[in-house]
């Protein structure tokens, strides 16, 4: 992150003012927690909706190649 932004500050995108603020921003700060996925929460509903995806999609790739 610091190369990005000593690049910013270099090629004056960001102040002086402003590179310093982010080099000591946090920014760890505002990731988010991990949450449990759809998969993890309904694994068999996911893994059907994934199959009959998978098949309109092959359906629907078929029918254009031979279009």
């Amino acid at each position: 992150m610091k190369t990005v932004l000593k690049r910013m500050y270099e090629e004056n995108y960001i102040s002086q003012k402003q590179y310093d603020k982010a080099v000591k921003y946090d920014i760890t700060a505002d990731f988010t927690k991990k949450s449990v996925t759809s998969s993890e929460k309904n694994p068999i509903l996911m893994t059907e909706l994934e199959k009959r995806a998978t098949k309109i999609l092959i359906e629907l790739d078929a029918k254009k190649r031979w279009l």
